[in-house]
């Protein structure tokens, strides 16, 4: 699971290429053929995979672009040109291959020998890099897949993952698969599979050591082969047990890794410990302690972050955030990068805000429990209207509705108050009552 807020989490990515076509995202009709528009630039990639420092020699190696018909839709598998790994891990993706427009992937690399001598594989070896848009990917491109670039990129994207070959949105929010990808970034550099990514922002910081336990709990399973009759190996049965959803065992790592990023508490000390036993490749990590929960999140601070008390985000991916101690607002990109200043935005009266939403041009609206108010910012935080009436009484939330109407419950007189999207209020001076309202604490609107 990843979570954002003053605590944002996040998680991973890689890529590369060889023959491809076919079309993700495009929807097709019974009876029709629809082909969506291309771009045509021959790319190559060169990349390795790699378990810890060990080369993982015949690993499979496929491009993927993620779905648009729909969360955890199938993805499609844009290689035509089987490709599979050297013995020093090395791989290399030829330009054969369109990128469909827009479309967004990463490389998966299943099976192989992760570095252990004979001539034994390890089925369960599945592993995986986000790499954001086909068109991002040139002949310089660099892609190292290993144990963290596939927490990264499975936590980034566990809520569009069913599976390695499972990655998709809904036609409607393909932005926040966009930003999803350029989450890993964040997390992981897929050119050296190192921590932190280069798209971290400044001021921002990695739970590093629950990354790396992750990573290492996962390796558990990858740096082991099949057992002389076949069956899977001591680690990976217990990994898989141990990351078992509703009676449905997984079947390699990648579906492991998905488990326990959508089931956080997940047998936290059981797979703590098969990282342990993993003899930690990756350093530094959290050792004998289990942690709370399988969340990874990172920290973001600046742009006027204090005591936080409320969240929204616009239709841009970017974070608006209500600072109650400070009576200001504080904006951050997609990216987690500060866009208001080291104060806030602090225009058209805003006074210890409880709450905050925005609307379809992206301007805020800010309930403020200190003076009874709301506060209509501009897009660009840089201005604002305080708006009163309404009966305003310690308002502690707010939504809009289809029409552009803004509706406020408050706290301190049990009502309701509405506004026009202009701020002309369309409740009384009371706001509207009875019905059972008693300290309302928050709305939402029906759509």
């Amino acid at each position: 699971m990843i979570v954002h807020s003053t605590r944002l989490v996040a998680a991973v990515a890689a890529a590369s290429l060889l023959t491809l076509v076919g079309c993700g995202g495009a929807s097709v009709n019974p009876g029709t053929t629809t082909t969506p528009p291309i771009t045509t630039t021959p790319t190559v990639a060169q990349g390795h995979v790699f378990s810890g420092s060990l080369a993982v020699s015949g690993a499979t190696v496929k491009l993927y672009t993620a779905s648009a018909t729909g969360y955890g839709t199938a993805s499609t598998s844009l290689l035509q040109t089987a490709v599979t790994t050297a013995s020093d891990g090395g791989f290399t993706l030829y330009g054969d291959f369109t990128c469909p427009t827009n479309a967004l992937v990463y490389v998966t690399a299943t099976g192989g020998n992760p570095g252990i001598t004979g001539s034994q594989t390890n089925s369960a070896l599945a592993m995986m890099a986000g790499l954001g848009t086909c068109s991002s990917i040139t002949s310089s491109t660099t892609i190292q897949v290993n144990e963290l670039t596939t927490v990264a990129s499975v936590w980034a994207l566990q809520a569009f993952m069913k599976s390695a070959s499972a990655v998709g949105t809904s036609s409607t929010n393909v932005q926040g698969l966009t930003n999803a990808f350029a989450a890993i970034n964040k997390i992981v550099s897929v050119s050296a599979g190192t921590l932190p990514g280069a798209a971290l922002p400044t001021g921002a910081s990695l739970p590093t050591t629950n990354i790396n336990t992750l990573a290492n709990i996962l390796a558990s399973c990858v740096n082991s082969v099949n057992q002389t009759s076949g069956a899977l190996s001591a680690n990976c049965g217990t990994l898989f047990t141990d990351t078992t959803v509703g009676g449905v065992a997984p079947t390699d790592t990648i579906q492991a890794a998905v488990n326990m990023a959508q089931q956080p508490s997940l047998n936290l000390a059981a797979l703590n410990a098969l990282a342990v036993a993993a003899g930690s490749p990756y350093t530094p990590s959290l050792g004998a302690s289990a942690p709370s929960s399988w969340q990874i999140a990172i920290n973001y601070t600046g742009g006027g972050l204090s005591s936080p008390s409320a969240i929204a985000t616009d239709a841009s991916g970017n974070v608006w955030i209500a600072n109650t101690s400070s009576s200001s607002v504080t904006e951050l990109s997609n990216n987690g990068a500060a866009l208001s200043g080291t104060t806030g935005f602090t225009a058209g009266g805003i006074s210890g805000p409880t709450a905050i939403t925005l609307d379809t041009s992206n301007t805020a609206w800010v309930a403020n429990g200190g003076n009874n108010t709301l506060t209509h910012l501009s897009a660009t935080g840089a201005t604002g209207t305080s708006i009163t009436g309404g009966g305003l009484s310690k308002p502690s939330s707010i939504a809009i509705d289809p029409n552009g109407d803004v509706w406020v419950s408050n706290a301190g007189n049990a009502s309701l108050s509405e506004f026009t999207a202009a701020g002309v209020a369309l409740s009384g001076a009371s706001g509207f009552t009875g019905g059972g309202l008693n300290q309302p604490g928050a709305i939402a609107i029906q759509q």
